[in-house]
């Protein structure tokens, strides 16, 4: 996937650059109302909503040796793809959690969803940058 381009600024990287930046505001614009919404709507205690958002966390961290895997096995741009779909998909999940039981299971697989794309993000950009000089 590497051009001979001398500049950065291609197509693909104005895309990827575009995908990402959608995906993690997306994301970014959930985390703050996250704690409201499982505090006023749910009406989970404050405890249980830190261990919900902890749990969020660690999920990250559980996931991130399997997503090595996938990415070595089936190859960078499919699970690209698929994450990246299914996560655009799994955040309207919100919507129907009506139980805590209902909002960490989406949180897990939202977040799942969520550390994939931006792990392949560098690898992406290193290979559609132009070579460096020798």
């Amino acid at each position: 996937m590497n051009t001979n381009n001398s500049t950065i600024w291609t197509r693909d990287f104005i895309l990827l650059c575009l995908a990402t930046l959608l995906m993690a505001t997306a994301f970014y614009f959930l985390i703050p109302t996250l704690p409201v919404f499982i505090t006023e709507i749910i009406k989970a205690e404050k405890g249980v909503t830190g261990a919900i958002l902890a749990a969020f966390t660690v999920s990250a961290l559980i996931v991130r040796p399997f997503v090595g895997y996938a990415l070595d096995r089936w190859g960078r741009k499919v699970i690209y793809l698929i994450s990246f779909f299914l996560m655009m998909l799994l955040f309207n999940g919100y919507v129907f959690a009506s139980t805590i039981f209902l909002m960490v299971l989406c949180l897990h697989v939202y977040y799942r969803k969520f550390c994939v794309p931006f792990r392949i993000f560098s690898s992406f950009i290193y290979k559609i940058s132009p070579l460096p000089a020798s």
